[in-house]
């Protein structure tokens, strides 16, 4: 499963304000994820899924990709089948 990280969190703000995740929708059990789905300010940001088979041509990817202005921006790709567990 690949997460995708967003918002002041993924800057170099020295309190970030928030965190913006989104997931693959098809490698969740929406009920693990339940208490983040329905109260963003108690998670500390926004999780939403990506319904989209592929991380290319989902419209929320496309969102996260660009800041307010329509510019660019980098993100924070993290494949959790690639962290080890201890």
């Amino acid at each position: 499963m690949t997460v995708i990280l967003n918002g002041s969190f993924t800057t170099a703000k020295e309190r970030p304000g928030d965190f913006d995740l989104l997931y693959e929708a098809h490698s969740v059990q929406p009920r693990l994820l339940a208490d983040w789905l329905e109260d963003p300010a108690e998670a500390g940001g926004d999780v939403k899924p990506m319904h989209n088979e592929t991380l290319h041509g989902n419209q929320l990817l496309e969102l996260f990709l660009t800041d307010r202005d329509g510019i660019e921006k980098g993100v924070v790709r993290i494949r959790l089948s690639s962290l080890r567990r201890n």
